[in-house]
């Protein structure tokens, strides 16, 4: 579960892009220098400065007269300094359409390291002259040095272990400050949190420690083995809030992006999670790019769909809108926007 520290928070500038004299370089332009060059003035970055940590927030408010919401979009650790890139799209959408966006940077994974490959067992054997068998019999040590009982990697392994609660609660911290930032800016009514990538598990346990009011969104979820706990084990507590599970299938890199996305499924239909709606991303996922029409027009239309038209069972008396068209002769098909659905 998320858990959070108190702490000291700093922003150090927050500033109208637009400000910003144009940047030219001589060379090629890194990934997230071509990304700054494209967003306009109505994006902020914001620079926080906590303790001994500093990061950047990407701010872009409703472009519409009455928004409907605002979304912290998590993205996935493992991209590193590409998270920009990988934001680019849903932030360049959504404030169209009504939907305030803030985009967190998340700290960089801890890498694993390789323990050193040595034979300490060797070092303390010395080469000795042949010598005949009987005596050989007699001359066996009764035991090794005290070097040959110590494994070499002992340090290595502490240290990687060392490095993963620091790498967690940075994390958790940067969470924590992104969403405050949120909640002061307070636009529209509905909050909710979007995971993409290793990000999902964080944005979970970030939705669950904010409230029921809280709505979820995963993109492409994955496992992140620097959590404290699985997205299957984090479902449990979904009960109370809105949840749309978005995945592509293929998905380049991760062959269990299908078998995963039917387990999340069988897991929330077992926990009865009526609020839980899952959803295939049409097309085929090429890699993060500036423009994405069918994830953000998709996740558009659900956020719209599930938590802008969604009303109480007791206060509708309409009959669901038809989910597609059925053929000429046959009933339309009904809506089913609860856990089962590809």
């Amino acid at each position: 579960m998320l858990k959070f520290a108190p702490l000291l928070l700093c922003i150090l500038s927050s500033h109208s892009l637009a400000a910003e004299p144009a940047r030219h370089s001589a060379g090629v332009d890194s990934v997230e220098q071509q990304i700054l060059q494209q967003i306009d003035h109505s994006h902020e970055l914001l620079d926080i400065q906590a303790d001994a940590d500093r990061f950047s927030l990407l701010y872009r408010p409703a472009m519409t007269p009455t928004p409907h919401g605002a979304l912290l979009i998590v993205p996935d650790p493992g991209v590193a300094e590409g998270w920009l890139e990988q934001v680019h799209a849903l932030a360049n959408y959504l404030p169209e359409h009504g939907w305030a966006v803030l985009a967190l940077e998340p700290p960089a994974v801890p890498t694993a390291k390789l323990p050193k490959r040595t034979l300490p067992v060797m070092t303390g054997i010395k080469p000795r002259p042949a010598t005949p068998a009987a005596e050989t019999e007699a001359e066996v040590p009764a035991a090794l040095p005290v070097s040959a009982t110590a494994p070499a990697e002992t340090t290595d392994t502490a240290t990687s272990a060392a490095e993963t609660p620091a790498y967690r609660e940075q994390l958790q911290q940067r969470l924590k400050l992104a969403w405050q930032e949120l909640e002061q800016r307070n636009e529209g009514k509905q909050k909710v949190v979007v995971g993409i990538g290793q990000g999902a598990v964080w944005s979970t346990a970030l939705a669950i420690a904010s409230g029921e009011e809280t709505s979820l969104v995963l993109v492409d979820p994955r496992p992140d083995v620097e959590a404290e706990d699985s997205l299957n084990d984090l479902l449990k507590a979904l009960e109370a809030h809105s949840v749309i599970d978005l995945y592509h299938s293929p998905l380049p890199g991760y062959p269990d992006a299908e078998p995963d996305a039917r387990q999340r499924r069988l897991q929330a239909a077992r926990l009865g999670l009526t609020r839980y709606h899952q959803s295939r991303l049409p097309g085929v996922f090429r890699g993060w790019r500036s423009d994405m029409p069918w994830l953000v027009r998709h996740t558009r239309g659900l956020l719209e769909r599930i938590l802008l038209d969604a009303q109480p069972e007791e206060e509708s008396d309409a009959t669901p809108a038809p989910l597609m068209q059925a053929p000429p002769g046959l009933p339309a098909l009904p809506q089913n926007g609860t856990a089962g659905r590809g």
